[in-house]
C-alpha cells in the first residue's frame, strides 16, 4: 500500500500529524513543569516576607544590632512557627535554658501527644527511645566563648519533604551585612538563596534559605503521572483523529490521481474515447480537463490518419485502375495505340508523381531535411509570374481576379518552394470555390514584413475546420463532398514552406464568403536592383 500514492499521502498526513501532536505535548509538559516551579518559587518567596519584615522591626528595636539573635536562639523558631506552620498543627514550645536548647509540643495542641498513641513517629521514638519527636535532632548547645551560630541546634524539618506535603525547609540562616552568619546551621547548603532584610531603606542582613518544593516530592511526582498519562491519553485519541482524518484526505487527493492514472493507462492501451469525470475547479479538476483535451486531440489525429490512409489509397488506386483498364484495353485490341492514349496514360501517372512528391515534401519537412536553395528573391515577381500561369485556369471556372500588388518587395527564399506555395493556394481556390467566384490577392509590405492577403469567395469553413486546414492529413467536409481528389496534404506542405522561410501563415474567413490567407515573411533589405 505505501508504494502507491495514497499510501504515501496517508504515511506523510499522520507522521505529520502526530510528530506536530508530539511536540505540542512535549512543549505543554515542559512549559507546565517551568511554570509549576516558578510558582513555587515565587510562594515560597511570598510566605518568607513576614519572617523578614519581622527580623527588620526587631532589628530596629534592639538598636540596629544583631547582637540579642545570638542570645536569644528561640527567636527564630517562633518566627517559624508563627508565619510558616499552618494550622491545625501541633503546637510547639522552644526554650533556651542556657545550656541546651529544647523543642517540646503543647499538650493542649491539635493530634495526639508525641509518642502517643496515633503518633505517626511512635516507631521511629520506640525504635529510638532519645530521639525527639518527629525525628527532630538537637543540637548542642553553644559552649561559652563559641562563635555565633555553632551552639545553635539544627533546625529540624517541619515535615519530611518526602512525606505528604513540606512546607518550607526550616533550615533558615540569618546573615549580616558584611555576610556573617549570626544564626542558624553552620553547615554549608548548595543552592542557598538569600532574600534582604531591609530597615530605613538599608539593607541590614540577609535571610538565607534553601528553596524546596511547596508541595512534596511524592505529590509532585504523582501529579505529573497523572498529567503524563492525560498526556498519553490526549495522544492516542489525537492519533485515531488523525488517522481518520488522513484517510479522508487521502481520498480525497487520491482518487481524482487514481482516475487520471486509470485514463492514462487505457490510452497507451490504444482506446478510443477515454474520458475522465471533471469535479470542481480546482488544479485536478484542470488536470482532469487538459487529459480529457489530450484525449479528444489524440482520438481526432486518429481518426484523420485513417482517414487520410483511406484517402491516400484511394488517390494511388484511381489513376493505377485508370492505367490498368488502358494498358489491358491496348493488350486485348479494343483500344488502338494513339497520341490521346499516350497522353492519358501520362495524365494518370504525372498525378501519381505529384502526389507522391507531395508525401515526400511533406515527410522531409517533417524531418528538418529539405535543402532550400535561399537568395534574395523579388517576391512581387514571382507572385505576377503565377498569377499569370493560372489565368486561365481562373477563367474557365469562372473566378474574377483582384489584384492590388505593391511591386519591387524582396524577401530571402528559395523560388521553387515558393512557386509551389502559391500553386498550393492557387489551387485550393480552384478546387473549393464556387463558380462564379472570387479571388482577391494583396501583397504589400508593413514593418519589415511582406504580407500577402488571398481571399475568395464562397463556400468557407466552420470554425472548427479554420484551426485544422493547415493540420497534416486534414481533409475539410466540403472536399470530400466536392470530390476534389485532395490529398490533405498541399496546405500543411505550404505552412511548411512558410515556416521555413521564417514566416507565419494564418487562416480566416474571408469577407467575399470563402477563405483569406494572411502569409507574411521578413523583408529582405540588402537585394540585387
Amino acid at each position: 500500500m505505501l508504494s502507491s500514492i495514497k499510501g504515501k499521502l496517508l504515511l506523510a498526513i499522520s507522521s505529520l500529524q502526530i510528530a506536530v501532536l508530539i511536540a505540542a505535548i512535549l512543549a505543554t509538559a515542559w512549559v507546565f513543569d517551568r511554570g509549576l516551579e516558578n510558582y513555587q518559587a515565587t510562594v515560597e518567596k511570598q510566605r518568607l516576607t513576614p519572617i523578614v519584615n519581622a527580623l527588620a522591626d526587631a532589628y530596629q528595636s534592639h538598636k540596629n544590632s544583631w547582637t540579642w539573635l545570638e542570645q536569644d536562639r528561640c527567636f527564630m523558631f517562633h518566627l517559624v512557627d508563627k508565619y510558616l506552620l499552618e494550622r491545625p498543627a501541633p503546637k510547639t514550645k522552644c526554650m533556651d535554658n542556657g545550656a541546651e536548647v529544647s523543642v517540646t509540643f503543647m499538650p493542649d495542641s491539635l493530634g495526639p501527644a508525641p509518642g502517643g498513641p496515633g503518633d505517626p513517629n511512635r516507631r521511629d521514638m520506640m525504635a529510638n527511645p532519645n530521639a525527639p519527636p518527629g525525628g527532630w535532632e538537637q543540637g548542642p548547645a553553644p559552649e561559652p566563648g563559641q562563635a555565633p551560630g555553632q551552639g545553635d541546634f539544627a533546625a529540624p524539618p517541619m515535615m519530611d519533604e518526602d512525606s505528604t506535603g513540606s512546607l518550607l525547609s526550616p533550615m533558615l540562616r540569618v546573615f549580616n551585612v558584611s555576610g556573617e552568619l549570626i544564626t542558624g546551621p553552620p553547615q554549608p547548603e548548595q543552592n542557598v538563596q538569600y532574600k534582604p532584610i531591609v530597615a530605613d531603606d538599608k539593607v541590614v542582613g540577609f535571610l538565607g534559605y534553601v528553596p524546596r518544593t511547596m508541595l512534596g516530592r511524592s505529590i509532585v511526582n504523582a501529579f505529573k503521572q497523572q498529567q503524563l498519562w492525560g498526556y498519553l491519553i490526549v495522544l492516542a485519541v489525537a492519533m485515531v483523529m488523525t488517522v481518520g482524518v488522513a484517510l479522508v484526505l487521502t481520498r480525497w487527493f487520491g482518487t481524482p490521481m487514481e482516475k487520471l492514472a486509470s485514463g492514462t493507462r487505457a490510452l497507451t492501451r490504444g482506446e478510443q474515447d477515454v474520458r475522465v469525470d471533471i469535479a470542481g475547479s480546482d488544479e485536478f479538476a484542470r488536470l482532469a480537463k487538459d487529459f480529457n483535451r489530450l484525449s479528444e486531440t489524440l482520438q481526432q489525429n486518429r481518426e484523420a490518419h485513417q482517414q487520410w490512409i483511406a484517402d491516400i489509397a484511394h488517390d494511388l488506386r484511381t489513376p493505377l485502375s485508370v492505367m490498368k483498364g488502358e494498358l489491358e484495353a491496348l493488350q486485348d485490341g479494343i483500344r488502338k495505340w494513339t497520341p490521346q492514349t499516350v497522353d492519358s496514360l501520362l495524365m494518370e501517372v504525372e498525378q501519381l508523381v505529384r502526389l507522391v512528391d507531395d508525401l515526400h515534401v511533406l515527410t522531409v519537412s517533417e524531418v528538418g531535411a529539405v535543402n532550400y536553395q535561399f537568395k534574395a528573391l523579388d517576391f512581387s515577381q514571382l507572385l505576377w509570374r503565377s498569377l499569370e500561369l493560372h489565368s486561365q485556369g481562373l477563367s474557365r471556372k469562372g473566378i474574377r481576379l483582384n489584384v492590388n500588388i505593391k511591386n519591387n518587395l524582396w524577401i530571402n527564399g528559395d523560388s521553387s518552394y515558393l512557386s509551389r506555395l502559391l500553386d498550393n493556394l492557387m489551387k485550393n481556390t480552384l478546387a473549393y470555390t464556387d463558380t462564379p467566384g472570387k479571388l482577391h490577392v494583396e501583397l504589400v509590405d508593413s514593418r519589415g514584413e511582406v504580407f500577402l492577403h488571398w481571399s475568395d469567395s464562397s463556400p468557407g469553413v466552420s470554425d472548427v475546420s479554420l484551426k485544422r486546414l493547415t493540420e497534416r492529413l486534414f481533409r475539410d467536409e466540403r472536399s470530400r463532398n466536392k470530390g476534389s481528389g485532395g490529398s490533405g496534404l498541399g496546405l500543411a506542405i505550404a505552412e511548411a514552406i512558410v515556416h521555413a522561410h521564417h514566416g507565419h501563415m494564418q487562416a480566416d474567413h474571408s469577407p467575399m464568403g470563402g477563405l483569406s490567407w494572411i502569409i507574411r515573411m521578413p523583408l529582405e533589405d540588402h537585394h540585387e536592383c
